[in-house]
Order: structure tokens, then sequence, then C-alpha cells
């Protein structure tokens, strides 16, 4: 049986790499732990607590480079790391998915990288058995800690959940549940953003939130009518307005849609539909 323990990074399309790494490392102060070029694409990975993100300058022609000129700057897809990939591999390809390699080539290794495809799944995933050859800190590193963005950065981050929108609910949480294991956690209506929620758990490290716009003029109504899929990354913090007085210092316009959460301008944020609260999911 396969497990997904953690994620891998949360991959971001940007226009200028240098200037997207000067971004997160000005507002969330993250660990870069990895700068490299694969095949014309620039990348770095940025460890915020638990959560990594990954700013990409894509490629022309490559698949990211068409995401970019389609949508601009924005959240790309998720990477979960995974636990007997072959078994994965197996339950994708027995619901049907066609699945790739790190070169869209058709996936004949298993230990290559897993990727599912636009439109087949409900946002674009990318699976990876972790190795030490990636050099990850928080799995390589036996002193990694996460105390340092809980405890002493403003922000306070205790953790984050994943936010795709989509209009086929029952086709988004089915394949969560049924393909990849998940569990549901919790159903509800988030007024705070305009959509019906439901919380899917893939361990104890990964939630995904299958949302669905309520109302037209909310921020996943807009993200869906564009085509996006991969919506937000929420973050929990511990103190809210300390960290709305960080994020506002910086120059990041925010609104309170609601007690106890804060969202950003993605204007502000290179496209990125970013939020905070200090509620944790199962009072949402």
């Amino acid at each position: 049986m396969f497990a997904l323990p953690r994620v891998f990074h949360v991959s971001h399309v940007v226009d200028d790499l240098d200037g997207a790494v000067a971004w997160y490392e000005r507002v969330f102060a993250p660990r870069v732990w990895q700068r490299s070029e694969l095949f014309g694409t620039s990348l770095a990975l940025l460890a915020v607590g638990d959560v990594v993100f990954m700013p990409m300058e894509p490629a022309p022609g490559s698949g990211p480079g068409r995401f970019r000129s389609r949508f601009g700057e924005r959240l790309h897809s998720l990477a979960l790391y995974v636990e007997g990939p072959v078994e994965l591999i197996g339950r994708l390809e027995g619901a049907g998915l066609r699945l790739t390699g790190h070169r869209g080539q058709p996936l004949e290794d298993p230990l290559d990288e897993i990727w599912t495809q636009p439109r087949e799944t409900p946002m674009v995933f990318e699976f990876f058995e972790p190795r030490p050859s990636m050099a990850d800190p928080r799995l390589e590193e036996p002193d990694w800690s996460t105390r340092y963005w809980s405890d002493e950065h403003p922000l306070g981050l205790q953790g984050a959940h994943y936010t795709l929108v989509t209009a086929e609910e029952a086709g988004a949480v089915g394949f969560l549940v049924d393909v990849l294991g998940g569990t549901v956690v919790r159903r509800s209506l988030v007024e705070a953003y305009g959509t019906r929620s439901t919380f899917v758990s893939l361990s104890d490290a990964v939630v995904v939130e299958v949302a669905v716009p309520e109302v037209g003029d909310c921020a996943a109504a807009e993200d869906l009518a564009a085509g996006g899929a991969f919506h937000a990354v929420t973050f929990r913090v511990t103190d809210l307005d300390r960290a709305l007085a960080h994020l506002e210092a910086n120059g990041i316009r925010t609104h309170r849609p609601a007690p106890g959460h804060i969202a950003l301008d993605p204007g502000d944020t290179l496209g990125v539909q970013l939020r905070f609260t200090d509620r944790a999911v199962a009072t949402w």
C-alpha cells in the first residue's frame, strides 16, 4: 500500500525567479535549500517551516511555460512525497489516468517524477519518492525544526492546507478519497471565501480543501471561470494581528473576509492566493 506522508513542494510559476526568491525571503524568511536549472526551467526550493514553495521560471514551450502564457504568475501544481510509488502508479492507472515523467514522456520508471495530466484530475499533482539525493533538510537533517517560523518569525506559522477549486465536487472528492486514499474530515459552507468546501486528509500532514464557489464574485469563482484549479494555500497562525502587521509592513494589501481570516491581494503575492487564519479547519 502507498502513503502520501507530506508535501514535497508547492509549484509556483513566476516571470522572474530572482525577484520571486527575493519576495519570499522578505515575507517568509525561508531556508533556500536548492537553486537549479532543469531543461531550461530555473527553479528554487524554499522551506517555510514544514511547507516548501518552488517558484519556477519556466522554459518557453515547456508545459509550465505554456501554463504561464495562459494564466500568468500563479500556483501551478502540488507535489507530494509518496512511499510505495509502484502501488500508487497501479491505483492511478487503474483509474484510467495517463501518467508522465519529468520530461513529459509516458511514465516508465516509478522512481521518476510521477505527473497527472490537466483535466484528468481535479488539479495537477506530482508524486515523488523521497531520497537523500534531494537533500531535503526536513528529511535529511536530524536537527531540522520548524520552531523559527512558529515561535520567532512574526507570521507564527503552525501549518497549512491546500485548496483546489472545482464545479465537480463529487468527482474531485472521489479522486482524493477513492484513488488517493484520503479521508473526509469536514464539510462546511465557508462564508469567508464564498465556497462549499470539503476537507480531505491524505495524511496527518496533508489536507486538501475541495472548494465549490457558492457566490459569483468570490476569488474561487474567478479562478474557476479562468480555468484555474490549484486555488490557494492557507496558513494557520498563532497571532493573526501580528501576522497582519508583518504582511502590511511588507507592502501587501490585505482584507479580512470574516473574523479569524486574512486574505492577501494576488497583485502583491506574484499571483498566489495566500490566506491566513487562527482557526482550526474543524471550526471552518
